[in-house]
């Protein structure tokens, strides 16, 4: 059974959850914000490829004289670079 229904079922029972053999430990893991930080950092590259597909779209829709889908590409490639300096920024 999965841990989840393991809690409902010892808490029905009138026993705690750790009296019924699930694991605590893995019930309340904590990720470690550090590592968040590390991962975010090492995956800004994301940020800079989607910059450059928005880009690409605006030059496409501009050249079909699609203005305004091209104006919204431009101001989303421009957000998605600003996030990207961010995200690489990131204190180490």
């Amino acid at each position: 059974m999965p841990p989840s229904v393991n809690h409902r079922v010892a808490h029905t029972a009138g026993r705690h959850p750790e009296e019924c053999g699930t694991l605590a430990a893995e019930d309340t893991s904590v990720p470690n914000p550090a590592s968040n930080f590390r991962a975010m950092r090492k995956t800004a590259w994301v940020w800079f490829v989607g910059c450059a597909v928005w880009f690409a779209d605006g030059v496409v829709h501009l050249r079909l004289r699609a203005v305004p889908h091209a104006q919204l590409a431009f101001m989303l490639a421009m957000l998605f670079f600003v996030a990207g300096l961010f995200y690489r920024q990131q204190q180490r």
